[in-house]
């Protein structure tokens, strides 16, 4: 993910993103689409997720992280109109509240 450039790409609604084999997820990688409606990051490989990452992306509706190795979970880093969030199958040993 490092290498693709995503900055151009301010119009896009759809990023799926899905069995690349992806390992994190940090902000400047895919800050440029804030448009986005759904984010498909499942059946990659990713155990970290950059804090608040997805508080930038205000109209986003649908996100799915199943499939990874994803340990920490946040509920306070979702924008909280999203409606769909999809979770499963990850290493999740601790689930955080609130903001820390």
């Amino acid at each position: 993910l490092n290498q693709v450039d995503f900055s151009k790409l301010i119009e896009l609604r759809l990023l799926d993103l899905s069995h690349n084999k992806i390992e994190s997820i940090y902000t400047q990688q895919i800050e440029a689409c804030f448009n986005l409606k759904q984010l498909y990051l499942n059946d990659n490989k990713i155990y970290f997720i950059e804090r608040f990452i997805f508080l930038k992306f205000e109209l986003l509706n649908e996100l799915n992280l199943n499939n990874n190795k994803i340990k920490l979970f946040y509920f306070n880093d979702f924008p909280t109109k999203m409606n769909i969030l999809l979770f499963k199958n990850n290493l999740v040993k601790h689930i955080e509240l609130g903001i820390a």
